[in-house]
């Protein structure tokens, strides 16, 4: 009897002081409630992440084609004036040409009416 009661003494002091269990049991369940929260936190930016990306695909895409197609309007004017400035100059220049060929040639002519030409050959030669 007495034997029964040291193995029961013994027994009583190992469950007592032996946490092993308890500390399992403490361990799997803060583990379990940390992954349950974190599904859960992943799961909530996930569906920000998508309502985020709604946003952009409805909401800013349509913002974003009015006011490109409002500016494109305005760009075209100023790149169709800047097209026309370009004309007008390339016109003035193609004029200039002209008018300096025209002077060049009466130019000429007067100088081979006055013997210029042939006078200065006779020099050279």
């Amino acid at each position: 009897m007495l034997r029964l009661l040291g193995r029961d003494i013994l027994n009583a002091q190992l469950r007592i002081l032996d946490h092993r269990s308890f500390t399992n049991g403490e361990v799997n369940n803060f583990l379990n409630e940390f992954e349950l929260k974190r599904n859960e936190c992943e799961v909530e930016n996930l569906f920000k992440v998508t309502e985020i990306t709604g946003d952009l695909k409805y909401d800013l895409f349509g913002r974003c084609d009015i006011l490109s197609t409002r500016h494109l309007g305005q760009l075209n004017r100023e790149v169709n004036d800047v097209l026309l400035g370009v004309e007008e100059f390339l016109n003035k220049v193609q004029s200039g040409k002209k008018l300096l060929y025209k002077q060049r040639s009466s130019l000429g002519r007067q100088w081979q009416t006055s013997g210029c030409i042939s006078a200065m050959n006779n020099s050279f030669s």
